[in-house]
């Protein structure tokens, strides 16, 4: 089967982190396009979901709106960590109580 080059432009810190991430695996660049491109047609599609960026930007919106009128409850990482050594009981007790807004 006869070959041919195919340029692609990306960033720099994009191409750097996927060579890392090939070299990994064994693969280089060219390997790993390659598998990609048999993959997508095996398939006849694209072998994972790709979603529209207004996707992403309708959730952080309504995050924003939901932060506004005040229903979103803010964890601290301290607290985060705290949570997953309390058993169910007391975990669900001071989650509805920093919704309350009350102390932990």
């Amino acid at each position: 089967m006869s070959q041919i080059n195919v340029n692609v432009r990306m960033d720099r810190e994009l191409k750097e982190n996927a060579d890392d991430l090939f070299n990994k695996m064994g693969l280089n660049m060219t390997t790993a396009i390659n598998t990609f491109v048999r993959q997508c047609l095996r398939e006849r599609t694209i072998p994972f979901q790709i979603k529209p960026y207004d996707d992403y930007k309708a959730k952080i919106e309504l995050s924003v709106r939901q932060a506004d009128e005040g229903k979103l409850t803010v964890f601290t990482v301290d607290e985060l960590t705290a949570l997953e050594d309390m058993d169910t009981d007391d975990a669900l007790r001071f989650i509805n109580n920093r919704r309350k807004g009350m102390p932990a």
